[in-house]
């Protein structure tokens, strides 16, 4: 994860909290139960339930732009 690449805002741009997120789970390891109760605080089981799976959906739609992103810049810069 470099910042100072000239690439990097181009691919970021308006994710960079999704990313953050999705850092903490697979470079982290940190469960999404665990990315909730840090960002919503005490939560009822439900809400924990909702959210978590709120969460994962994020995430998987976040890789999902990144790869369609980087993708772009491959053929644009290629």
């Amino acid at each position: 994860y470099n910042e100072d690449h000239p690439l990097h805002k181009e691919l970021t741009e308006g994710l960079q909290d999704k990313i953050a997120n999705l850092f903490l789970h697979y470079i982290d390891g940190i469960s999404y139960e665990e990315i909730v109760h840090r960002n919503k605080g005490d939560i009822t089981e439900k809400e924990m339930a909702k959210e978590a799976a709120r969460l994962r959906q994020e995430i998987k739609r976040v890789k999902e732009t990144l790869l369609k992103r980087y993708y772009k810049l491959m053929e644009k810069y290629r």
